[in-house]
């Protein structure tokens, strides 16, 4: 009776780690009686298994050092702490720094004399400031305003292009 090479290597390889049940060991014995060569074979799995085994015990390994946990948990804590501290050091330091800049620009702009009026070469600017009638502060930077100021310098009569379907050319008409 002759086997195929794989499934006498997969026997071989289960027979070598363990793994074959007593029943279908017997059953390999005695087929690797009879086949000179499946036997030469098996002999290798065997010097390989072993070999593996030896190097993978667990006495042939070196003891390691326990890991210091607690050492690299303090230096961590400590590490932190500083970073905080130099954090908080700088936000102090841009606080106090931009406290004292505005003190004295205060006392700069309070000691200083009213700035310049500057007079205003376009005439249409000046017409624009006429009719202005002086926004007061809290309307400075308002929607009304910027409304006020776009409609004012938008044109009366302009043309704009309508373009009604991807497929036919744009044409030129009035804004309405």
């Amino acid at each position: 009776m002759q086997l195929d090479s794989e499934t006498i290597e997969q026997l071989l390889i289960d027979r070598s780690v363990g793994a074959l049940s007593s029943d279908t060991e017997a059953l390999l014995a005695a087929y690797l009686k009879h086949d000179r060569q499946a036997g030469e074979l098996a002999r290798q799995f065997d010097e390989t298994a072993d070999l593996a085994r030896r190097t993978l015990s667990v006495a042939s390994l070196p003891s390691l050092p326990a890991l210091q946990t607690d050492k690299l948990l303090r230096a961590e804590a400590s590490r932190r702490r500083w970073r905080l501290f130099r954090n908080a050091a700088g936000l102090a330091a841009c606080l106090v720094l931009g406290l004292s800049l505005g003190l004295i620009l205060s006392r700069n702009a309070s000691s200083a004399s009213p700035p310049p009026s500057f007079a205003v070469a376009d005439s249409s600017l000046a017409n624009d400031e006429a009719r202005d009638t002086g926004p007061s502060a809290s309307d400075f930077w308002s929607i009304s305003r910027l409304r006020d100021r776009l409609k004012a310098t938008e044109p009366k009569h302009s043309s704009h292009l309508i373009w009604d379907s991807p497929i036919k050319l744009p044409r030129i008409g009035d804004k309405s």
